[in-house]
């Protein structure tokens, strides 16, 4: 029996349904969990934001399931609700939203992230379905109540188009409720009975042919016609209505079982009923009957609408084989036409044949209100495509405009914004098709615009039921979705629409086109089996099949589109190629043979015949003779663009040789056509593969211009901003993806690369804990679980972070001397480090692996166990032997070494740059930051501990490097924090730059085991305002190579590299190390704090009396400046003082260091306020003349060695 509460699995599901939610959310949704067990059916509530400002509102019910059931077709899944809770929903007038989560738990019981799903549905609509009305309640005793959430309605960060427009629409028929209310009570006087509208609705059914043929916008005389018969009326409104909302198969059964004799009283009555029978063939896009049906119609009654009906049949068969001739004489039999239904019909004939001037005169002859959608029509004809959009614009936005005439005006926009996209566009005169990524030189804001109202137009015709207009749109809509990246945005619509209206012919091409653009072969399949089972359908079928590795259907395809035998068309080729690689694969090699020497047979197809070559290899995973195949296709047909594309996409770009072909073929392929999605991601990483950072930076720009701000590329882009020094725009490119909640392992990756290397220790081990959510490799899991245990025991948490090692620890190989070393080393560090011991169990467990570890590696590099008593420890050369035995040298020449050079740096015989004295002069000091502390209150003789910051002959600053970018060194980090100057830096340069390998150091400084405390909270203030400040702070680097445990030289080095460039002002307060880049370097223009002062001073930033007083400090640190007159004779004021900590209330320290240290001019030169002086003895510029120092920096040239 349990003591406390049980966290038991439904629990768990319950959490990680809600994580799935949250990373699924749109970014404009504001969700407020409804926490404990008073939501009788509410989940969350949500606020959704639309530019900022907050518009919607709607609750959530949320729930989650590891065991989803779906139906026999995978279209929907089905979950159970109570029947209480469904009444619940029935009482309120919020919209409530039911969220589906299909959630898989890890080991750990958190979200396994890559495998979540997350469905919705309005409950509103489910109400309707069940119940026939979304406020009906359900009194019978049943218990639950089984839902249907379709499976297209997946939550993506991109969902809120649909379900905003949905808000959006309750919203409107609210407003048109409160507005008939309104109409109501000054109709009678606001005398409004209490049920006004419910009284309304009950005398509209009476009435409702009429009010359906006004809603529909069904022509005037539909209104006053009337069949002779109020049966007859009720069931033409009923079927219409039918018809009108897009249920076809509905009105079709309804048309069949209805009592048929009702219609049979009058001509009138009769032809109404042709006129259904024709509006349903031709939703079933079946227009000769529906001709017939509509001409028997006009025989019956030669009325104006069953004129438009068959007229209308009759034009769209003319447009579709080009008669003109027909055309003409549809424009003849509509010149009798009077109503503005007829008159908008006779526009578009006339301007389909270039009768501007007669479409003209009937716009004139249409009533204003209805002038709007014949007046784009012909402005669309003209090509007067930005007229047309700004017409459209601002049409769609009057709340009257009848939603047929919405779609229609929706629908005109997306296609003069589409044309106006494809009018810069580098399109083949003699191509019969676009590319579907787009054509070199395409418009993408155009695209876009183009896309934003395909995906408006869709939601739209939803809404009426699919009417015929979907096949307008489908092209446009799938076009510019396709070039500009936004594929998914309208997989849903479109695969309702395919599903709602499967004889729409045009519709399932565009789909079968998208699902194949998109990788999705289960949507181009679906749509390709709606289609005639003809030549050119099977061979796309074949194509796709085998993209689907489905090579038994797909060779079945191919042979029938062989069988078939009719005029080849643009895919065949790809077709037999596919079939025959499928009929290699199953090993009917007749088959093989057959639809190969199709191929031979045709000249023009010799590049398909490589093809298939390659697709038999690929399918084997002989992945080099499949690309071997396709270059050897390149070099007898160069001009293939499909092989071409082939090779391009399977390189491996990782590989130096293959990066360098893919970028070249991408050459090639961009003057066809612009690039996929995943190709832009090849060429991306081929550049970094080859360092080339500017190149990644360029493509990744142009790919999110192309296909927007997706993750992959996004992450390039701030792979080149990083690698190029622009740290600040790389972090906050990931960020931005981070905090959406995308999980993308790369991205997480690169951004836990920075978060450790800017020292961001919380938000590196929330970035760890996502990584370890996803990954599932063992060794990736390792090194995570180390980093996690290693950032834990910097922060304090010492028992949190033995038992991450000790979870690292069962997954170690116990063979492997490296993995096994590693957790002995963290488990040995964080007991060393942690604050209390382990307990007894940890120990056990602990214990016998470092024995078993030292008995199977005795001379581990990795791990080591010495044992020393208290009496071996006693003898003099103890320590040496211990010390030998471990590092594998000499220690005690190592240790003469050390004390030679210290003399020869205290005598001034070894200038040796600060940064690299640690581990070259001194043992003793583990870092600079150490022997920084310790150098300003060493004692002034010990001149081996000192910074010389600045000697006599130097050549001076130039006042023009303050329009430089300075490159700045840890030398003048600590000067310049000590000081309190780092904002004055800043505030005198456009940008600084400090090296990646710097901050890598200070990082490392900050979290190291084995950094003292002062190091660390010097390191953590500099990375902290390097945080504060990364997009004013460049951070360059000469390679890429990621370096563990750095230590000083290796920092210093690199910015040496750094300063030898010539691309930045060279800024250390180390006299030394300017010196010696000048070496090799020759004349670089340099700067150091003291000349920052002094520019300061003359830019009035600082009194002359502050910098004399930052001066008396760095020479109270032991520190050897060079002091101007200027302030000199500023520190004689005895008043001088400066913002700077620690600095001392009066300049007594600067006088006395002048006059007892100062290196005096010539004879008879006067002193004035421009002359210099140094303070701070200079041993080396004593000794030795300039040559002498150049040769004595030698001494540093490889420092490594020591």
């Amino acid at each position: 029996m349990a003591n406390f509460p049980i966290a038991d699995r439904k629990h768990k599901v319950n959490n990680a349904a809600k994580a799935a939610l949250s990373r699924a959310q749109p970014a404009s949704w504001n969700v407020d969990f409804s926490d404990g067990d008073n939501d009788f059916g509410i989940d969350a509530q949500v606020q959704v934001d639309v530019e900022g400002q907050v518009r919607y509102a709607f609750k959530v019910q949320l729930k989650g399931t590891e065991s989803p059931e779906y139906s026999s077709d995978q279209s929907r899944l089905s979950i159970a609700l109570k029947r209480t809770t469904l009444n619940y929903y029935a009482s309120l007038n919020d919209e409530v939203l039911l969220v589906v989560a299909v959630v898989k738990l890890l080991d750990n019981g958190k979200l396994d992230d890559s495998s979540a799903k997350v469905y919705w549905a309005w409950m509103a609509t489910e109400l309707r379905r069940i119940r026939g009305s979304r406020f009906a309640i359900d009194m019978s005793e049943q218990g639950e109540v089984t839902i249907h959430v379709p499976v297209e309605n997946l939550l993506t960060p991109t969902s809120d188009l649909h379900i905003n427009a949905h808000l959006e629409d309750r919203l409107r028929m609210a407003r048109a409720t409160e507005k008939l209310e309104d109409l109501l009570a000054t109709a009678l006087d606001d005398r409004r009975p209490p049920r006004s509208i419910e009284q309304l609705a009950t005398l509209s059914q009476g009435q409702l042919r009429q009010l359906l043929a006004v809603l529909n916008d069904e022509p005037a005389s539909a209104v006053n016609a009337s069949t002779g018969s109020a049966k007859a009326d009720m069931l033409h409104a009923e079927c219409l209505g039918y018809i009108r909302a897009g249920n076809t198969e509905l009105a079709e059964r309804f048309l069949e079982t209805m009592d048929r004799s009702a219609f049979a009283i009058t001509r009138q009555a009769e032809a109404l009923l042709r006129s259904l029978e024709g509006k349903v063939a031709m939703q079933q896009k079946q227009r000769d009957r529906a001709l017939s049906c509509f001409n028997e119609a006009y025989a019956l009654d030669p009325a104006e609408r069953h004129l438009l009906a068959k007229e209308e049949v009759r034009f769209l068969n003319a447009v579709d084989v080009d008669d003109v001739n027909a055309i003409r004489n549809v424009a003849q039999s509509l010149s009798i036409a009077a109503s503005d239904d007829g008159l908008s019909l006779l526009v578009r004939v006339h301007a389909s044949i270039r009768q501007f001037h007669e479409a003209e005169a009937c716009i004139q002859r249409i009533s204003t209100e209805k002038q709007i959608v014949p007046r784009l029509v012909l402005l669309s004809s003209l090509g007067k495509w930005q007229e047309v959009q700004v017409i459209a614009s601002a049409t769609r936005k009057d709340p009257a405009l009848s939603p047929q005439d919405r779609v229609a005006v929706t629908l005109i926009a997306a296609r003069a914004c589409w044309q106006r996209a494809l009018a810069s566009a580098q399109v083949d005169s003699e191509a019969k098709e676009l590319p579907i990524n787009g054509a070199p030189g395409l418009d993408r804001n155009a695209a876009a615009e183009a896309c934003d109202l395909s995906i408006s137009c869709l939601a739209d015709l939803k809404q009426l039921g699919w009417p015929l207009n979907v096949e307008l749109v489908a092209p446009i809509a799938v076009a510019c979705a396709c070039s500009v990246g936004r594929q998914s945005e309208i997989t849903g619509l479109m695969r309702e629409a395919a599903s709602a209206r499967p004889a729409y012919l045009e519709l399932q091409e565009a789909v079968e086109l998208l699902g194949f653009a998109t990788d999705d072969s289960a949507l181009a399949l679906e749509a390709n089996a709606r289609l005639l089972p003809e030549h050119e359908t099977l061979a796309r079928r074949a194509c796709t099949l085998f993209k689907a590795r489905r090579y038994e259907e797909c060779l079945t395809a191919a042979l029938e589109a062989k069988r078939l035998g009719e005029s080849p068309g643009r895919q065949t080729p790809m077709a037999y190629a596919t079939g025959a690689a499928a009929a290699a694969r199953l090993a009917r090699l007749d088959d093989q043979a057959s639809l190969l020497s199709m191929l031979t047979a045709h000249s023009d197809w010799g590049p398909f015949v490589y093809f298939a070559r390659f697709a038999e290899a690929s399918t084997e995973g002989r992945m080099e003779d499949a690309r071997t195949q396709l270059r050897q296709g390149l070099h007898e047909f160069p001009d293939s663009w499909m092989l071409a594309a082939n090779l391009f996409s399977n390189l491996d770009v990782s590989e130096p040789g293959e990066a360098r072909e893919a970028i070249s073929l991408s050459r090639t392929l961009r003057r066809y056509t612009s690039l996929a999605g995943h190709e832009w991601t090849q060429l991306i990483a081929a550049h970094i593969t080859l360092k080339e950072w500017q190149e990644a930076e360029t493509d990744a720009r142009e790919a999110i211009s192309h296909h927007g701000d997706q993750e992959r590329f996004v992450s390039g882009l701030a792979i080149a901003a990083e690698m190029q020094g622009r740290t600040g725009e790389a972090v906050r490119a990931l960020e931005r993806f981070v905090a959406l909640g995308h999980r993308r392992s790369t991205t997480l990756r690169n951004y836990l690369g920075l978060c450790l290397r800017l020292g961001r220790i919380s938000a590196a081990l929330q970035t760890i804990g996502q990584l370890l959510e996803l990954e599932r490799d063992r060794e990736e899991r390792i090194e995570l679980m180390r980093l996690r245990a290693l950032i834990l025991l910097r922060q304090g948490q010492g028992d949190e972070a033995r038992e991450v090692a000790l979870a690292m620890g069962k997954l170690t190989d116990r063979d492997s001397e490296v993995e096994e070393g590693m957790f002995v080393n963290l488990f040995m560090a964080v007991t060393v480090q942690g604050a209390s011991p382990p307990t007894a169990a940890q120990m056990a467990e602990f214990q016998p692996r470092m024995e078993a570890f030292c008995e199977k590696w005795p001379r581990s590099s990795i791990f080591r166990r010495f044992l020393a008593t208290d009496e071996s420890l006693a003898q003099p050369d103890a320590v040496f032997d211990l010390l030998d035995s471990v590092l594998g040298q000499d220690s005690r020449a190592r240790m003469k070494e050390f004390l030679h050079r210290e003399r020869k740096a205290r005598d001034g015989e070894l200038p040796v740059p600060f940064i690299a004295r640690p581990g070259f002069v001194f043992h003793y000091f583990p870092d600079p930051f150490t022997l920084w502390s310790y150098s300003k209150r060493a004692s002034s003789e010990d001149k081996q501990f000192h910074l010389t910051c600045n000697i006599l002959d130097e050549p001076p600053s130039r006042h023009q490097s303050l329009r430089e970018v300075p490159l700045v060194d840890l030398t003048a980090l600590f000067v310049l924090h000590d000081l309190g100057l780092l904002e004055l830096a800043l505030s005198m340069f456009p940008r600084i730059a400090i090296p990646r390998r710097t901050v890598d150091y200070l990082s490392q400084q900050s979290r190291g085991l084995l950094a003292s405390a002062s190091s660390a909270g010097l390191a953590n203030k500099l990375l902290e305002w390097v945080n504060r400040n990364l997009d004013r702070i460049d951070q360059p680097s000469v390679d890429t190579i990621l370096m563990k445990g750095m230590q000083p030289h290796a920092v210093m080095q690199d910015y040496v590299k750094l300063a030898r460039s010539n691309r930045w002002t060279v800024y250390t307060d180390d006299a030394y190390l300017r010196a010696w880049i000048r070496s090799d370097a020759g004349q670089v223009d340099t700067i150091s704090t003291p000349d920052l002062l002094s520019f300061a001073d003359a830019a009035d930033m600082v009194r002359p009396e502050e910098v004399a007083g930052y001066l008396a400090t760095l020479v109270g640190w032991n520190v050897g400046v060079t002091v101007s007159g200027r302030h000199l004779i500023a520190s004689l004021h005895g008043n001088a003082c400066s913002r700077a900590p620690g600095c001392l209330p009066d300049a007594r320290t600067l006088r006395k260091a002048v006059k007892g240290h100062l290196v005096p001019p010539e004879r008879g030169a006067e002193l004035d306020t421009t002359h210099e002086f140094t303070v701070g003895r200079d041993p080396w510029a004593a000794r030795q003349q300039r040559r002498q120092r150049c040769g004595a920096l030698g001494l540093l040239a490889h420092p490594d060695q020591a």
